[in-house]
């Protein structure tokens, strides 16, 4: 099981969803949470030009970047959540 550690960047990201989009993404976090991150279900990939940040979909349109922390194990930070071309262009 993972821990979660929210940056300020998705806190903010996140508030501006509406509460079903809201849902999805906190769906999605149980996913990240409690499983692999790399399940078929999330779609997990890494963010093309990054060397270390993923991306995960919440649904189709919105995708959520994390993370592995570097002094926590069994840690994903997550980065940022949003609509997918705006989510790539600011992981």
């Amino acid at each position: 099981m993972f821990e979660l550690e929210i940056t300020n960047k998705f806190k903010k990201s996140y508030k501006k969803f509406h509460k079903n989009e809201q849902k999805a993404v906190s769906e999605t976090l149980k996913l990240l949470a409690a499983a692999p991150p790399f399940q078929p279900s999330l779609r997990t990939k890494r963010i093309e030009g990054t060397k270390a940040i993923f991306e995960a979909s919440a649904n189709m349109d919105i995708r959520i970047s994390w993370e592995y922390s570097q002094t926590a194990e069994q840690t994903l930070i997550l980065r940022n959540c949003g609509h997918h071309d705006d989510l790539l262009r600011n992981p």
